[in-house]
């Protein structure tokens, strides 16, 4: 059921971003890329996932990356100042 959840979550972001998913599961540094990673990992830790199922999906479609990466993200996203990042994060959560 969360993998579920996830690819909906992960479809939402990569359309709000304008990523495509073959870009957005590999090692691309660009910051665009970055910041949907990072918004997906604090969509899904706020829809209740543990980071190391958050951990386990991204594993699951090839992304492979340890609890500090996410969290660090996580934490990135909640402390943002970004007007578009805080209102997507309201119409979400």
């Amino acid at each position: 059921m969360k993998k579920k959840r996830f690819n909906a979550y992960v479809d939402v972001i990569l359309k709000e971003f304008g990523v495509s998913r073959n870009m957005f599961f590999t090692k691309i540094k660009e910051r665009e890329i970055v910041d949907a990673r990072q918004m997906l990992y604090w969509v899904c830790h706020k829809k209740d996932f543990t980071i190391a199922s958050i951990i386990r999906m991204m594993g699951d479609n090839g992304y492979d990356i340890q609890y500090p990466s996410v969290k660090q993200g996580i934490d990135r996203i909640n402390e943002t100042k970004d007007i578009d990042y805080n209102n997507f994060k309201k119409r979400v959560c």
